[in-house]
């Protein structure tokens, strides 16, 4: 079993795995009523990786004999751009925020040694 810490962290993901997905699908619509296609298309095919790490974490859990909680997923909170460049860059912002959630679990497995 996970330590009570790991699995909170791991659930947390879970979770922000998910909301990641929305994000991305949503700025695919959102690029989509622009007529950007192929960079429409580059984000919906993130938001499926964004799953993909969300069901790989939601496994790991459960295969170690704990539970994966699964919360409310919010909606995103924007889904209009000024332009392409902003889009891009709430997307960078979104992927350094979920980065950083992911070291902070990655040290706390190695303090814990897990």
């Amino acid at each position: 079993m996970l330590s009570r810490t790991i699995l909170e962290k791991l659930n947390k993901q879970v979770n922000l795995e998910a909301y990641s997905a929305h994000l991305y699908l949503q700025m695919s619509a959102w690029l989509l009523s622009q007529s950007l296609d192929n960079t429409a298309l580059f984000f919906r095919q993130h938001a499926e990786e964004e799953k993909v790490h969300m069901m790989k974490l939601f496994d790991y859990i459960n295969e170690t004999g704990s539970l994966a909680l699964i919360g409310s997923i919010e909606a995103p909170r924007k889904t209009g751009f000024a332009s392409l460049i902003a889009l891009l860059d709430d997307a960078w912002q979104h992927e350094c925020a979920i980065t950083e959630c992911i070291n902070k679990l990655v040290e706390t497995a190695f303090e814990e040694k897990v």
